[in-house]
Formats: C-alpha cells, structure tokens, sequence
C-alpha cells in the first residue's frame, strides 16, 4: 500500500512538472532564507552563551558624573575586584581584565603587533569557561610576567615547536614566559583574548594596581552566588567605595552591574569591548525571516489546495474502487509530506552553498553549534509538519467526503470560488509591500546620514595614525608636520587624540568656578593642536581660534561648541571660566571661542557638547588637508618625508571621508540584507501568484473560449483575467500602508536625525508589487486570450 501511494505521488510531480517546480522551489527559497537569516540572528544571540556560569557572571561598570549627568564607563576600579572578594559574601569571586591594544610581541627575529593582549587575574578559569589545551589553570597566571596563548598564536609565533617555556618579549622592556595553551576562543564574545598576562605582571612593571581614585581601564567581572539579586550588590559596592575613597569622589559615582549576556547589544556604556549587536536589528531581522517563511508557506497551502481540485475524479474512482476514507486522506497527507521533504533537502543544499557567501558579506565569523542552534531542530521539522499537513488536508479531508457521483461529474455542492486562496495572496503581497516599503525608507535614511552636512570638511582630508611606533611617533608629530607643510600641495595640517569617525574621545568633569561638586557637567573633551578648525574647516561663530601668537592658549584656553555652551548654560560664554581636570588635579581655563555644532559620530547620536584644548601629550591622529589636484604626486612626496622621520613604521593613511562613511557600514549591509531578502519574498509571492493564475486560467479556459465566439477580444479577455489580481493586490496595499508606516516610524525613532517618511514611498512599493504581479500574471493572461477557441472548447 505504501509502495503504491509512493508511485502514485511521484507520477503526479512528474505529470504536472511545472507545479512541482514551483511548489518545490518557493518553499526551498523560503526555507533557505528564512535559515540565513536566522544564522545571523542566532548568532547574535549566542554572545557569551558558551560560559557555564553565564547567568551568574555580571561586569561592574562605573556611573561617573553629576545628578542627572551620568556617564557610564565599562571600566572600574582596579581596586574593586580583591576588594569584592574579602568584603561582600555575596560574590564567590572576581576577575579584572586590562587590555593593552598596541602590544608588540617579540620572539627571534619576529616582532608582532597585538590587539588583544589582556592582564588578567588568575579567576579567569573559575568564572568563564576558556579552556587551557595545555597547563595548569591554576598556577598559570599566578606569578608575575607568564602568559597564555591561544593556539593560533602559539602556531604563528613559534610554529610546530612546543610553546611551553619559551620566552618571549613584550613592548621591548619585559619578558613573558609562556604558561598555558588556550583552546581558541569562539568569536561571540566580546573577550577575545588570544593573550592573557598574569595580572600581577602590572605591579612588577610600576602600575598602580590598587587605586580606588581611578577607573575605566580594568574591566572587572563578578561570579555571584546562586540565588544573589545584582540589584542588591549595587549600593554595596558603592559603600565600599565610600569606605576606600573621599566622599566628593564617591558623590560622583554610582555602580551598574551588567549581565554577561546584555553586553553584546548594550550600547549605553562607552570603552566597551568587542564589536556590539543592535537589538533593533535583531528584531527587524527575526521579523522577516518569520515573515518570508510565511509567504512560502502560504504560497505552497494554495497552490496545493488549488490543485487538489483537479483530482475530483480521482478521487471518486478510488471510491467506487473500493477506497475506504482513510486510505484516501493517507495518500493526500503522504503526498505533501513528500512534496514538502523534497523541499526541505533542496533549502538545506542551498544554504550550504550561500552561508559561506553571508559570512564572507558580514565580515564575521557566525558560530554554527548545537547549543546556540537547538531550535532549529524544532523549527524545520515543525515547519515541515505543519506546512504539510495545512496543504494535505483540503483535499484529504475535504474532497474525499463526497459521494463517488459528485466527484465524477468534477461539481461539488459546495464548492465556490475560493475566498481563502483570495485571503493568501492578499496576505502574501500585503507582508511583500511592508518589506518593500522598509527596504525603500532604510535606503533612503541611509542616503540622508551620508550625503547630509556633517558640519566638517570631509574630502580631501588624509587620516595618519601616529599612535604606534618604537618611540611613540606622536612625539615626532611637530616635525612631521613642519616637513609636511613645505610642500605647495598640503594645505593644512592638525593633530588630534581623534577625528570624526572615530569614536576616540574622553569625557571629563567641567564645572564653573566656585561650582559644588555636584554640578561637575560631562562634556566630551577632545585634545587639539592650533589648526584643528581650519582643517576640519569647523564653523567659528564666536570669539576667536587657538592662536600660538597666545601663550596662555597652550593651557589656559577652550573652544565650545554651541551644545556645550546650552549645557553648560552660559548667556556670554567668551570670557568665561571654567574648571578643567588634569592629572594633577584641577585647572583653570577660559572659553575663547564657540564653533557651530558638528557631527563627530554619526547622525544616529545626538550633536553632544564638545570641548577643544590644546594637548600635545595626545596627538595620536594626524590630518592633513591636501589640493585635490595632483594627489598621486602629493602621496609620494609625503611618503618619503615619513619614512625619514618614522623609519620604524609603513607608511599608511585613510581618508576622513571614509573613516566617517565606515560609522554606516552596519546600516549599508543591513540595507542590502533586506533589499535582498525582501527580494526573494517578491519572487516567491510571484512564483505563487504564477502558479495559481496557471491554473485559474485552466479551469475558465472554457469561458474564454465561449467569450471570443460570441466576439470578445483579446484586450477584453486580458482585462477579465486580470480584473480579479488587480483587486487583490489592491487591497493588500491598503492593508500594508498603515502596517509599513507603523514599523518604519518605529525604527527612525532611533535616529536622532531622521527622515520623514513621505508618500511617495508608499506609492512606490504598492506601484512596485502591483507592477511586478500584473506582469506575472499577464503572461498567462495573454496565452489564455490567444489560444484558439476551438480547443477550449473542446476541453474535457
């Protein structure tokens, strides 16, 4: 019996190749999408979900500044960790880490430059689960000056031979013996610390380890006991505080534990670690795969019910055969469970061959394992089951409980046009326009942020960073600079700690003279030499520029922005003074000029209040404005004067103009995911929408016939078939406007600067979706309105 329901299932997919095709594909498609994007979303999620005692671990970050002025720092004390331990029960242990982003590792020959070297204490191993292939965890960081590697590392730096004992140099000045090999780290974390130091190694080098006073460089994370509230922790750690510091200081702060797994999409805490998610997007993200699932779905449920109806006499021969009920609804059930098993092997072939290609597009490295992705174990068999068993069931059990007779004679009692095959594809091209719509408003508030003024010059200017080097080429800054501006081609030139685009700034505490301490204001405070207006071309309109014909402008001078001078509320801010820290305390300064905000991230975040001052301890960045003509020339010149004062580094630049177009690389993938996702749920809905019109057309193909005997034209026919779609699609515009406008608005409320959503976007899609499907369905509009009346009549 099974053999034979096989053989009949497959005679059908082949007999009707075309509907196979389509039933098939669309699905696959779906499916496949659906999983790609899910890998994305999957992974998002899955940052730190490898750590055991996840649910456990939080991070202290600081709140530093004054009532309703905070400013959350990831880093904390590096006192507060061995302090948490002794003083509150609540906390089985803590780890702190120190980053060092510009480690140079030496071994023979080799010298290395690191990114992601860490000090860490030796609890690392009892809070996260890093794994050490070889060593001890726990003696490996317990004495001054060892180290841990990854095993990646330990390959590149000393090849096959084994990396236990040997020594390597660290910054030219102290040596590290390796102690541990570390199992690779998964890359959804944002700890990726291919190298771990001992911790104790900072006081051995002359860092002060035990300092409550100072924070934002030791990222210190708590492994709380079982059944401990986090809430309740925080206005201990602040008593501790209190106890260890001066109460001025401890005024200004205030603790935040954040939960291991929140980090990731948590975008309120700045010095963070590791590339951040955006919940947003996640949510977007999740929303059309579920979205472009149920479209393939839908369309496979009414192609499938369609279809069935072409089975009526089938149906009532089985009967008068002997076929009980039972075998009938076991062989329409059986049969869409094969359809949709086909369909189901086909979407996992094509997304083996298009995961490499999203992981190559987003530039990371998706973490595909059975812990982060149990659920697809439910979802595409539940998918499978349930799609089946929605397209299996109209003709199992509705079709097969007539009596042989009105099946034979091909007319049911109650069959009339279908109102559910009219509700899906109303519902299928309605979720088509609300991706179309979001695909149009995210490319057009992508267009916004990066052709709107910024309120900086942005072309022509070359980025250099002066931040590495043997000697710290920022101290060669002045006499690059003088050599640079010899030639006729460099306009100007500025250093800086940061540019825009680069989220590389400091906040400080400023407050007005004779101001208690808890109206300390946090303003960003950006290190500047003379001629950082002119070359980013900022916009003075107040008082004066930084001017070296000053000497007090070398440590007693500040320019504002105008959102600075609002915050700070200052009616006349020339002439006024301010109290600026320093790191021996605090200093006096006076506003001597007010520049016209300007966009020193990008057009999500809010203008914040600035403050410029001189500081050559800090220029790490070197702008340099050039002619546009002649640039290949200008280059090489440049070039060669940097290689006679840096000999020690490779001659390398960016454009300003790219480094601030990068702050919207997320947006531009996240724009062409979505142009390309809504894409495939278009095509899809069409390939349906084909499938279905094919076979409308079939069945009136004898009215069609009658209509052009009795002298019905082409053009009459045409507009009869397609009068019906027409409708349709109609109506889901006027379902999917309202639906588009509300999920869009939702989005651009994440923007500080946005665009407002206008009409013509709605016409747009709508005019787009009805185009795309009057075209579908035109084709076999036409051939139904050309064929020869005489074989439509002839039909059956």
């Amino acid at each position: 019996m099974l053999r034979n329901y096989l053989k009949i299932a497959l005679r059908n997919l082949i007999r009707h190749k075309a509907y196979s095709f389509i039933n098939i594909s669309g699905l696959a498609i779906g499916i496949t999408g659906a999983l790609l994007i899910l890998m994305y979303v999957g992974n998002e999620l899955s940052y730190e979900t490898f750590h055991k005692n996840r649910d456990r671990i939080y991070r202290a970050a600081v709140d530093f500044g004054g009532k309703g002025n905070k400013m959350r720092l990831a880093g904390a004390m590096p006192a507060l960790a061995p302090a948490v331990i002794d003083h509150l029960p609540e906390i089985e242990t803590a780890v702190r880490f120190r980053r060092d982003t510009k480690a140079k590792i030496k071994f023979d020959s080799n010298t290395f430059k690191e990114q992601n070297l860490f000090f860490v204490d030796p609890a690392v191993f009892e809070i996260f689960s890093f794994t050490l292939k070889q060593g001890n965890e726990e003696f490996a960081l317990s004495q001054p000056f060892s180290m841990v590697i990854t095993e990646d590392l330990a390959r590149k730096y000393f090849g096959v031979e084994d990396a236990i004992g040997k020594t390597v140099i660290y910054n030219g000045n102290y040596s590290l013996r390796v102690t541990g090999i570390l199992k690779n780290i998964p890359p959804n974390t944002h700890l990726n610390c291919e190298i771990m130091v001992s911790y104790a190694s900072l006081a051995s080098m002359g860092t002060d380890v035990k300092s409550w006073n100072s924070f934002g460089q030791d990222y210190t994370y708590l492994l709380l006991k079982k059944g401990t509230d986090a809430k309740s922790l925080q206005p201990k750690l602040r008593e501790l505080l209190r106890k260890n510091s001066s109460d001025a200081f401890a005024n200004m702060i205030d603790f935040n534990l954040q939960a291991l797994t929140d980090i990731h999409t948590n975008h309120d805490t700045v010095g963070d670690l590791g590339p951040k998610g955006n919940k947003i997007y996640i949510s977007i993200f999740s929303m059309v795969a579920l979205l472009l699932l149920l479209i393939a779905c839908l369309n496979f449920v009414n192609l499938s019910t369609a279809r069935s109806l072409k089975r009526l006499r089938e149906v009532g021969m089985r009967k008068v055969l002997g076929a009980i009920r039972f075998q009938l609804i076991a062989q329409f059930l059986g049969e869409s469970f094969l359809v949709v098993i086909f369909s189901v092997i086909l979407a996992l072939g094509l997304f083996e061959l298009f995961y490499p290609a999203l992981n190559s597009f987003l530039e990371n490295s998706l973490v595909i394992s059975e812990q982060n992705y149990k659920f697809l174990y439910f979802l595409i068999p539940g998918v499978a089951i349930l799609v089946a068993i929605l397209a299996g069931s109209y003709p199992a059990f509705f079709i097969s409980r007539y009596r042989p007779a009105e099946s034979l004679k091909n007319v049911l009692p109650t069959l009339k046009p279908s109102t559910l095959r009219r509700t899906l594809v109303i519902v299928q091209f309605a979720i088509s326009i609300v991706l179309i719509i979001g695909c149009v408003v995210v490319f057009k508030q992508l267009y916004f942020m990066k052709n709107s003024d910024p309120g900086f010059e942005r072309k022509n200017v070359l980025i250099f960073d002066l931040s590495h080097g043997e000697q710290g080429a920022w101290q060669k800054y002045s006499v690059l600079k003088k050599q640079f501006l010899q030639n006729p081609n460099v306009l100007s030139i500025s250093g800086a700690y940061s540019v825009p685009g680069i989220q590389n700034t400091e906040k400080k505490g400023i407050s007005k003279v004779g101001a208690p301490p808890e109206e300390i204001t946090m303003i960003q405070s950006l290190a500047v030499d003379y001629d950082y207006v002119e070359t980013m071309k900022l916009d003075l309109v107040q008082g004066r520029n930084f001017s070296v014909s000053f000497a007090t402008d070398a440590k007693e001078a500040v320019v504002l922005n105008q959102a600075a001078v609002r915050q700070l509320q200052l009616n006349q801010p020339i002439g006024e003074e301010l109290m600026l820290p320093v790191k021996d305390g605090m200093t006096k300064v006076r506003v001597i000029g007010v520049i016209r905000d300007f966009h020193l991230y990008s057009f999500k975040e809010k203008i914040e209040s600035l403050l410029l001052y001189i500081n050559p301890d800090y220029y790490y960045l070197m702008a340099v404005k050039i002619r546009p003509e002649n640039v290949r020339t200008t280059l090489t010149a440049l070039e060669e004067i940097w290689k006679q004062v840096l000999w020690d580094m490779p001659f390398h630049y960016t454009y300003l103009e790219d480094t601030y177009n990068s702050l919207y690389l997320a947006e531009e993938k996240i724009s062409r995911l979505l142009a390309i996702f809504a894409g495939l749920a278009v095509f899809v809905a069409c390939l349906g929408l084909f499938g279905l019109v094919s076979f409308m057309t079939e069945r009136r193909s004898k009215e069609v016939g009658i209509r052009k005997v009795l002298g019905a034209t082409v053009k009459r026919v045409i507009m009869l078939l397609l009068s019906d779609f027409t409708k349709w699609i109609l109506l889901a515009n006027f379902l999917a406007w309202p639906v588009g406008y509300f999920i869009m608005r939702r989005w651009l409320q994440n923007f500080a600067y946005h665009i407002e959503i206008s009409w013509w976007v709605f016409v747009l899609a709508g005019g787009l979706a009805l185009g795309i499907a009057l075209l579908t369905v035109s084709t076999q509009a036409v051939r139904a309105a050309l064929a020869n009346p005489v074989e439509a009549l002839r039909y059956e």
